[in-house]
């Protein structure tokens, strides 16, 4: 099982490379959710240690204006090789979410995976442990800035499955709250089975074919195990037009693990019309993300950046 979801990962980097070929002679590179600098807060690029990896992660902290120590959201990008602003079709909607959350007094960390941009590693190699790993480097980092209130950490993580966040919010202490976005609540071989039907009932054969070929290890995988170990405030949010993880049933099953493991400071929340990125779209389909020129829904930002700074503060 270490090695299911960077086999999983890999494998949804070449169905994306595929589809923004597809996608590429009718995109609309217009972003207009991006921020423009001068941004009113700092933006610092930074590295820091996976010593145990022997690696060094690159990313960015953004730091609100002011003195004092700030609360901070760690963003995670679950879905593949992502670069700190988890770049699709010319979106980047790590940068948006950062620049948002910062905006209303929340530091953010936002890094490269391992081996992509300035960060040093093998992605391909990487297990699921050793990403968990890099989201607690990314902890042990924040825990030496002065600017930084080391008691008001929380982890945003958004991709297939979203398991890091849970994964390292079970076994520390000082993990404030955790969000996933898109995060999978069903056993692999579920998800499997109702993307592939979502995905034909939306015409989508390359998604269908592509998702014959899945690790058996991922089939049997249960998020269950973290979940219920899980602790702190969970915030778990889907589109409601997400073909690559099903909304409704995977978040009825993350509410339903939290439960039984004796959390009750969670809440799930689906949101009409939104696909896996959180844009207002018209099938699902993720050739389509390239054509649409939101970057990251409005309503869905406000609600997370709403509920973020309420566990944070």
């Amino acid at each position: 099982m270490r090695r299911v979801f960077a086999a999983v990962w890999v494998f949804w980097i070449t169905l994306a490379a595929t589809a923004q070929d597809t996608a590429r002679p009718s995109m609309d590179t217009a972003r207009p959710q991006e921020p423009v600098k001068p941004y009113p807060y700092e933006a610092e690029e930074v590295q820091f240690a996976n010593s145990g990896a022997g690696i060094t992660l690159a990313g960015t902290l953004t730091l609100p204006p002011g003195k004092g120590k700030f609360p901070v959201v760690i963003l995670i990008a679950g879905g593949g090789s992502n670069n700190r602003d988890e770049e699709i079709f010319q979106h980047r909607p790590f940068l948006v979410i950062a620049d948002a959350l910062t905006r209303r007094g929340v530091a953010v960390l936002r890094y490269d995976c391992r081996g992509i941009g300035q960060s040093t590693g093998d992605f391909g190699k990487a297990t699921t442990a050793d990403l968990a790993t890099d989201v607690e480097a990314a902890i042990a980092y924040l825990r030496t800035r002065k600017e930084i209130n080391a008691h008001r950490m929380g982890l945003i993580e958004h991709g297939e499955g979203a398991i890091l966040a849970p994964m390292v919010a079970a076994r520390r202490g000082d993990v404030r709250f955790i969000v996933l976005l898109a995060g999978q609540g069903l056993r692999g071989k579920e998800v499997q089975l109702q993307r592939q039907q979502l995905m034909a009932q939306a015409g989508d054969s390359l998604g269908q074919d592509s998702m014959r070929h899945r690790p058996a290890d991922y089939l049997a995988y249960d998020p269950d195990s973290a979940l219920e170990q899980v602790r702190c405030p969970v915030l778990a949010m889907a589109g409601a037009k997400d073909l690559e993880v099903a909304p409704e049933d995977n978040l009825v099953a993350i509410g339903r693990a939290l439960e039984k493991g004796g959390n009750r400071h969670f809440e799930v929340k689906e949101f009409p019309g939104l696909n896996h990125y959180f844009q207002e779209c018209t099938t699902g389909l993720l050739p389509e993300v390239a054509s649409i020129k939101e970057t990251f829904s409005p309503v869905a930002l406000g609600y997370l950046t709403d509920w973020a700074w309420k566990q944070a503060k």
